[in-house]
């Protein structure tokens, strides 16, 4: 279940959230069939944009907030989408920092967007940033059914 896998991961980043000031919900899921994925996988994409979201975040002036929301895209496909309150990414860079060694932090390593996308393209699937003053990722995963 990729709301379990999901739950899990945003448990464990919880610490992460408080201590840097910012509000990490899941939303959505429930309703979500099974999938058939590499839960380890799965796990680094999530794990890489919440991690990525809550450092954005935590630079924010105002309201900090990390939100992990998974709803059904269509009949054949699961949509994941993380959004923070960061500074968002520009369309001149949309594409840019999905590309190995881009990296808009001075620690970043600027492996993590590429490696995700090409997990969630591994799964059929498809990951991108939608540019604009805050920050949104979204994927989506083909349902078990259309693997």
């Amino acid at each position: 279940s990729l709301a379990d896998l999901a739950a899990a991961v945003v448990e464990s980043l919880r610490a992460r959230a408080d201590a840097l000031g910012v509000i990490l919900e899941q939303r959505g899921g429930g309703a979500i069939p099974g999938l058939l994925m590499d839960v380890t996988q799965m796990e680094i994409v999530l794990r890489n944009l919440l991690t990525n979201a809550l450092d954005s975040a935590s630079r924010a002036p105002g309201e900090r907030r990390v939100a992990l929301e998974l709803d059904l895209a269509d009949e054949r496909n699961v949509r994941g989408t993380v959004s923070d309150t960061g500074s968002g990414v520009a369309a001149a860079d949309a594409e840019r920092i999905f590309e190995p060694l881009a990296t808009t932090r001075a620690t970043g390593m600027g492996m993590g967007l590429a490696i995700s996308r090409a997990i969630v393209e591994a799964h059929g699937g498809r990951l991108w940033v939608e540019p604009g003053s805050t920050g949104v990722f979204r994927f989506t995963l083909p349902l078990a059914g259309d693997a």
